[in-house]
C-alpha cells in the first residue's frame, strides 16, 4: 500500500522551455503542376515533399497555403502535424477554380497569416508559372519581412500538360509545354532564402529543412518551472 501511494521527496525545480520556428508551406496547385515530367506529377511529388518536411519538423509549428490564381489558408500555424498533413494531402488542382499562377496574391495571404516571429518563413513548392520578372513579389516580400525558400518542381525540358480528365491543355489549339521556370529562384536568393530544384529522392528536403532552421528565428512559446521528485516507492 505504501509503495502504491508513490511517496516522494521534493528535488530541485527545472525550467522547461518550448521554442518553435513557425514555417508556412505554400503549395502551387495550378494546372501546370499536373505535368508529368516528374513522377507521378509535379503536384503529387510536391505534396510528398511537403509531407516529408512536416514529418521532419516535429518541434516546429507549420501552416499550409494553397495557391494558383487565387490563394487561401488551408491550415493555420499549428503543432498538430497530423491535421496539417491530412488537409495538405487532400489538395488537388480543382481546389481553386481560376487558372494561372499568382505568387503576389499568395504573398498577401502569407503577410496576413499570424505567426509569433517578426519575420515570416515561407517554403514555396512550385514550377514558377510563366512569369519571368518577380521584382514586385521580391519588393513586397522584403517590405513584409517574408523570407522565401523555393523548391522548384519540374524539369527544364518540360512536357505537355494533361487536364484532370486526361485531355491536353492547349492555347490557340497548340498543346502547352510547361517547363520549370528558373526565374522563381530569384524569389529565394533575393529575400534571404534558399532555392533547390526537386530531386527524385528525399535529398532536396533533407537539404532544405536545415536551411530553413538556419535562417529562422526560434520563438519561445512556453516557459514554466517543473518540480522534480525523488521516488521512494522501492
Amino acid at each position: 500500500i505504501l509503495a502504491l501511494a508513490e511517496p516522494v521527496l521534493k528535488k530541485a525545480k527545472v525550467k522547461v522551455r518550448s521554442t518553435s520556428a513557425d514555417i508556412l508551406i505554400a503549395l502551387d496547385i495550378s494546372d501546370s503542376m499536373l505535368a508529368q515530367d516528374v513522377y507521378p506529377n509535379r503536384l503529387d511529388l510536391a505534396k510528398k515533399k511537403a509531407l516529408e518536411l512536416i514529418e521532419k519538423a516535429t518541434q516546429e509549428r507549420v501552416g499550409v497555403i494553397a495557391f494558383a490564381k487565387n490563394s487561401y489558408l488551408v491550415s493555420p500555424i499549428s503543432f498538430d502535424a497530423k491535421t496539417v498533413s491530412f488537409l495538405l494531402s487532400k489538395l488537388d488542382a480543382s481546389s481553386i477554380s481560376q487558372k494561372g499562377t499568382d505568387i503576389l496574391t499568395m504573398l498577401e495571404t502569407v503577410a496576413a497569416t499570424h505567426t509569433n516571429a517578426d519575420e515570416k518563413y515561407l517554403l514555396i513548392l512550385s514550377d514558377g508559372g510563366d512569369k519571368k520578372d518577380f521584382t514586385n513579389e521580391i519588393t513586397y516580400a522584403k517590405e513584409k519581412g517574408i523570407i522565401i525558400f523555393v523548391l522548384g518542381m519540374g524539369t527544364h525540358d518540360g512536357i505537355t500538360v494533361n487536364d484532370e480528365d486526361g485531355s491536353l491543355i492547349k492555347y490557340a489549339d497548340i498543346p502547352i509545354v510547361s517547363k520549370l521556370n528558373s526565374s522563381i529562384s530569384e524569389l529565394a536568393t533575393q529575400t534571404g532564402g534558399v532555392y533547390i530544384q526537386n530531386t527524385s529522392s528525399s535529398k532536396d528536403i533533407e537539404s532544405m529543412y536545415p536551411q530553413i532552421l538556419k535562417h529562422s528565428e526560434r520563438i519561445e512559446l512556453i516557459s514554466k518551472e517543473v518540480q522534480m521528485y525523488v521516488s521512494l516507492f522501492y
